[in-house]
């Protein structure tokens, strides 16, 4: 945990030691962010003053990106688009950051960072929403299989009266997506409600019957005069109507959630009903006692396109 001064290629850096192993020993440069073994021999002690200035190199998060902390891609992604260029940061949990200590390098809270590169005349561009696009796009498991693929393991989110029904597999976007909202979902509420809805444009709205936050998509304003509007929400499925209070812009919790593929994949099962027969509400009640929301099923794709957005499923209980 001492600092001292190591001559690393013929010059000087700040170091803390981190762990000594005989004559070697772990440091982090504290004006560069990265860690290397220094043998012991080229350490000093360092003057005082030479302490004065607080470690130049701070440890931050990249918004929307915490759930690739250990995936190999991002890391060849962050090498390509980042090191070493000038870019501008914005500090999305400012306030909720506390008493930031740069003097040490680390805090409870790290600053969570959207990063810009602004080298264009054109455009700044958003460096954490071209990564996530890259990480989605490479993300097999943000895509159902195509006809004649391989099983797949899928959650039933919701089943809709007509017998659409509502997958969603298990994802590390998706998994990144609930975490966003668990944690920045008190401070977005304290910020003001959305104005001028946009129908089809996706909010951050509050579900009545469990109190929680969810991505949404403004379906209908007819009711608005009523203090409500009909939304979707695209990652389970289900539509409800939302007070208008209670639906707020995706910014407030990062800049990135709209450009995050929706989760719930609208199926239905293969030859039911029968030609010549229609889905009833009976059909819908029978398939949600057989298959409970959350209920882990397997899926095999059987067949095309039913509509631009619609597939249709083999459904078997695990």
């Amino acid at each position: 945990g001492k600092i001292y001064a190591a001559q690393v290629s013929s010059g000087w850096h700040r170091v803390k030691v981190v762990e000594v192993r005989g004559i070697d020993c772990t440091c982090w440069f504290l004006d560069h962010g990265d860690e290397d073994s220094v043998p012991v021999e080229d350490l000093r002690e360092i003057a005082p003053k030479f302490l004065d200035l607080p470690p130049q190199a701070i440890t931050v998060k990249l918004a929307g990106l915490e759930d690739y902390e250990y995936s190999e891609t991002i890391i060849q992604h962050l090498n390509s688009f980042l090191l070493g260029k000038s870019l501008v940061g914005k500090v999305e949990n400012r306030k909720s950051l506390g008493d930031h200590n740069p003097k040490s390098g680390k805090s409870g809270s790290e600053p969570r960072m959207v990063l810009f590169d602004t080298s264009s005349e054109d455009v700044d561009v958003n460096l954490n929403q071209k990564l996530i696009e890259l990480l989605v796009s490479q993300d097999s498991q943000s895509k159902l299989p195509q006809p004649g693929a391989e099983e797949i393991t899928v959650f039933v989110s919701y089943i809709a009266k007509n017998g659409d029904i509502f997958v969603q597999k298990e994802s590390s976007t998706f998994t990144m997506i609930e975490k966003m909202i668990v944690e920045q979902g008190p401070e977005a509420m304290k910020s003001a409600p959305a104005t001028n809805l946009q129908t089809g444009q996706l909010y951050l709205a509050k579900y009545s019957e469990d109190g929680s936050l969810y991505r949404a998509e403004v379906l209908d304003q007819t009711k608005a005069e009523e203090g409500k509007v009909e939304v979707f929400f695209v990652d389970y499925g289900n539509s409800s109507a939302v007070s208008k209070a209670e639906i707020w812009e995706l910014s407030a919790i990062s800049e990135i959630m709209s450009e995050l593929p929706r989760q719930a994949l609208k199926c239905r099962l293969t030859g039911v009903p029968p030609s010549g027969h229609y889905w009833s509400d009976q059909a819908t009640k029978a398939l949600r006692e057989l298959v409970p929301e959350s209920q882990q099923v397997i899926s095999r794709l059987q067949e095309g396109h039913l509509t631009a957005q619609m597939w249709k499923y083999i459904l078997q209980l695990k």
